[in-house]
């Protein structure tokens, strides 16, 4: 309710934005308060969020696209408005990252770690530092109006682009990639291969997102699962595979990982560090979640060489 009425209130005229609920099999009130919004319903049988993304890509009439978790909220009404204007005034950007996902107050125990790394691995991996405008200092081409225009060369590591409301030219997808966009595996590296074809990204400084997401410790430690079997059994439709399979940078930096997790002293650093930069205890909890993805990484891959093969249910579940 809260993601659909902040979309709702956006200073662009509801009939100019077109909203498309792609329903995993919810068991709740989600299609109820989908109608209430006047919302388009289609259903996702395989319920993983990149068969839906995959759905809407295809399904979306309009020149742009949005990506929107159901619990992303938009804080300001003018957010939808400010990227367009972008997006029109600087022809060469096709896309658009939001700059920071944040939780709210009192909220679940891990929120606030995941919405500023999402992961561990990623953390390490992207060199993540909190937001997209911190992230991609080296790469600044443009600062105008608040608004951030980052250049990237084919070998650089690209920011993750799969969640935090992501903007996309869809005219630009269409016309570059006609016959990519019906696999299903393209709404895995949608943005990547926009940023490939284009050579940049936007970002407007504080163009943040109300993050609710149920990151309790437990259901935390289940994600964290759900991506690591992702990765390993599912390359081209999980998140850090897919990209890498082309990025020798990318690549060679999850090798890195390892040896991170085994100087014991870098983890817990961070650790320390983290919690600091953030004003938040919770962050203490970095080598702890290092710590159990590397088991996790360990595990599956013992899984894989034995010819096992799991495979993920709903987002942090096994079927």
């Amino acid at each position: 309710d809260k993601a659909l009425k902040s979309i709702r209130e956006q200073s662009i005229d509801e009939g100019e934005i077109e909203v498309l609920i792609i329903d995993g099999g919810s068991t709740d009130a989600t299609i109820d308060i989908a109608k209430k919004y006047n919302a388009i319903i289609l259903f996702n049988e395989k319920r993983l969020p990149e068969y839906a993304k995959s759905i809407g890509i295809l399904n979306a009439k309009g020149r742009y696209i949005i990506e929107q978790d159901s619990d992303e909220v938009y804080l300001y009404s003018d957010q939808i408005e400010k990227r367009i204007e972008l997006l029109t005034t600087n022809p060469k950007v096709k896309c658009i990252l939001a700059d920071k996902l944040i939780a709210p107050k009192n909220y679940s125990f891990a929120c606030a770690y995941l919405n500023t790394f999402g992961d561990p691995f990623s953390c390490f991996v992207y060199k993540n530092k909190g937001s997209t405008t911190e992230n991609n200092v080296k790469n600044i081409d443009i600062y105008r109006n608040g608004g951030f225009i980052f250049k990237f060369d084919k070998e650089d590591i690209l920011p993750i682009g799969d969640g935090g409301t992501t903007t996309m030219d869809l005219d630009f997808v269409r016309e570059n990639f006609p016959e990519k966009i019906h696999e299903k595996s393209f709404a895995s590296t949608i943005f990547d291969d926009i940023v490939e074809k284009s050579g940049y990204v936007a970002c407007i400084k504080n163009d943040n997102i109300l993050h609710y997401s149920e990151a309790s410790l437990i259901n935390y430690f289940k994600k964290l699962r759900f991506r690591v079997i992702s990765n390993i059994f599912d390359k081209k439709g999980s998140g850090f595979s897919s990209r890498s399979i082309n990025n020798n940078k990318l690549n060679k930096r999850k090798y890195l990982y390892l040896l991170y997790c085994a100087s014991i002293v870098f983890p817990i650093y961070d650790s320390i560090r983290f919690s600091i930069k953030f004003c938040d205890v919770s962050y203490l909890m970095h080598f702890i979640y290092s710590y159990y993805v590397l088991f996790e990484i360990l595990i599956q891959y013992l899984f894989k060489l034995l010819g096992l093969k799991l495979v993920n249910g709903a987002y942090g579940s096994l079927k």
